[in-house]
């Protein structure tokens, strides 16, 4: 089979989530923004000091502060894989096109693509006046120059994938060691035709949101060529090592103990930021984050289970959806017995997700037998991906605990076992370690003769062993979507993905995937390919799915205009606004 196009990144979230960091900014409901459909508010054009909420005025300083959870760990481009790290960049660097209010709209590009009739080529003009923060003009070249170092062998990415899962010329042979153009990087589909003008060109047709919605993704985003050249190695490592193309520009960045970031005067709508400075500082105990909320040092914080039922009257409370979904892997190169569909499926049904969602979580996170989130994806015929027969959430396995014994004693049978050790990897956080805690029990409890382990990682070194497939049981594995369409989940799990390093092959799933991807100009006879490849993974148990992530947040009621979104950067701030308390 071809080297299929991947189109996953593994953003790691479980620090993120399971620590409840303050994700990225502020949020208020629709009510409170007060802004347009691009989140655009501003204050008074006479530049005054009164905003537009009543008597209430504009603070002096236009500051928010939160908290993270943990470090960054590359603010390369080409390079990070973490939410976290994603969540910086996505703020000091931008792309073609960018989401407000959950739309696609033009950010660098002065508006969204021309296409040919097969939607084959995209060709994009980019703004007048653009500029680096050092004020060099960002041209199309930029982009050519970053799309080919993307998809270079000569250097340690976990994303030349993304590349080929975007169709874009060549990608597949380039990144392909068998093949003989792998390493032409001139050969990638992508042409600056002149300083504004950038053509892309497609291996196979390819929907217009499929495509730009991949435009917003990090690795797609402009370098200076020159300038990460002359840096060299240390390209990325220091603020003083990059300039920046986003709203803001990093002015610190204390490692292991956070970053601040400071508005970009060279930003081409840098007069409509309101947020002059961002502050984060690394704080690991959602204990101590709360504290700091609660003596106003920080502006936005989440809450852990025990705290929700404290605060949720609170006006300050809000329970935010997401469309990150949580899942197990198993380890078949180390633990053979995982090839065994009968123990694979007794495991799926064995684990109650209900009392971890309602109890452990408390937070808006929704029980998931299934890998595609719920209200995300819409299909050609305007209904969510799981309003179908094929993916009705109700006809898929779930908790049955005496049928998960049956599926037990017959793997037992089949593997001729009379128990099984396994070791369950986890992050070292409170909460983390409560959800694995609760699972494995779970799993002891209802498969008599199964024995879990816990073994407790930092979150770096949880993302440096999940990534070379060295945990048995991964119990930490989440996915948040690249752009909008089902394929960057369920592409995931195919043979060839780079990010599916727990030896999971399945030929059957691997052939559905790969007819669908082919299938960009016949949309509804993908979409049922999807909906059938989903409900295969499921009831094959190929992975197991635990949970969709939710969170339940305090933010500060001096802070208005930020935005939550489901998709690209999820607490959109930059037209926000801080007023006085």
């Amino acid at each position: 089979m071809r080297n299929m196009s991947k189109t996953n990144k593994l953003l790691l979230l479980l620090a993120l989530l399971f620590a409840f960091s303050v994700f990225l900014a502020a949020c208020s409901d629709d009510e409170a923004s007060g802004g347009d459909d691009n989140g655009e508010d501003t204050a008074q054009e006479d530049g005054g000091d009164e905003g537009d909420d009543g008597d209430r005025q504009l603070a002096d300083e236009q500051k928010l502060r939160f908290t993270e959870s943990d470090e960054i760990r590359s603010m390369d481009i080409s390079i990070a894989t973490d939410t976290i790290s994603h969540g910086v960049m996505n703020k000091v660097f931008s792309g073609l096109l960018i989401y407000e209010n959950d739309e696609l709209v033009p950010e660098l590009a002065e508006d969204l693509p021309e296409t040919n009739d097969d939607n084959t080529e995209y060709t994009f003009t980019l703004r007048d006046g653009i500029e680096w923060s050092d004020g060099t003009p960002i041209t199309a070249d930029d982009f050519v120059y970053s799309w080919r170092r993307g998809v270079s062998n000569e250097i340690e990415t976990q994303y030349a994938y993304i590349f080929e899962a975007a169709n874009i010329e060549n990608a597949s042979k380039i990144t392909d060691p068998d093949d003989e153009m792998y390493g032409k990087t001139e050969e990638l589909g992508i042409e600056a035709v002149d300083e504004k003008t950038l053509k892309v060109t497609l291996d196979q047709p390819t929907p217009e949101q499929y495509f730009n919605s991949l435009m917003q993704f990090a690795p797609f985003f402009p370098l200076n060529e020159e300038y990460v050249e002359e840096q060299g190695d240390n390209y990325a490592e220091e603020p003083e090592n990059m300039i920046y193309s986003g709203a803001y520009v990093m002015d610190e960045w204390n490692h292991g103990e956070g970053w601040t970031l400071v508005k970009n005067d060279n930003y081409w709508n840098a007069d409509e930021v309101t947020i002059e400075e961002i502050e984060y500082t690394v704080v690991k105990d959602p204990k101590t984050a709360l504290k700091l909320y609660e003596s106003g040092e920080i502006d936005r914080v989440g809450l852990t289970a025990e705290d929700v039922d404290k605060y949720k009257d609170d006006d300050e409370y809000q329970e935010i959806p997401d469309v990150s979904v949580f899942y197990w892997d198993f380890d078949r190169d180390n633990v053979p017995e995982f090839e065994n569909d009968n123990l694979r499926k007794a495991m799926f049904m064995a684990i109650d997700r209900e009392g971890a969602t309602d109890v452990i979580l408390n937070n808006g996170s929704l029980p998931a037998n299934y890998i595609i989130p719920q209200e995300w994806a819409t299909g050609p015929d305007g209904k969510d991906f799981h309003d179908s027969e094929i993916t009705d959430i109700d006809s898929y396995p779930d908790v049955d605990k005496e049928k998960a014994q049956e599926l037990w004693e017959k793997a037992q049978d089949e593997l001729g076992i009379d128990g099984l050790e396994i070791e369950l990897m986890t992050t070292d956080g409170g909460l983390a370690e409560d959800m694995s805690e609760y699972f494995a029990n779970q799993l002891e409890e209802t498969l008599d003769g199964l024995e879990i382990e816990i073994n407790k990682q930092p979150f770096n070194s949880y993302l440096d062993l999940t990534s070379q497939g060295e945990a048995e049981l991964a119990a930490g594995s989440g996915w948040a979507p690249d752009y909008e369409d089902p394929m960057t989940f369920l592409e995931l799990f195919t043979t060839d993905n780079p990010q599916n390093t727990y030896g999971l092959s399945d030929e059957t799933y691997d052939e559905m995937i790969e007819k669908a991807a082919a299938m960009g100009d016949k949309p509804e006879e993908r979409w049922e390919i999807l909906q059938e490849a989903e409900r295969y993974l499921i009831e094959n148990a190929l992975v197991i799915p635990t949970y969709q992530s939710g969170s339940a947040v305090l933010t500060k009621d001096y802070i208005e205009g930020a935005i939550d979104q489901v998709n690209g950067i999820k607490f959109y701030v930059r037209y926000a606004q801080v007023y006085e308390e």
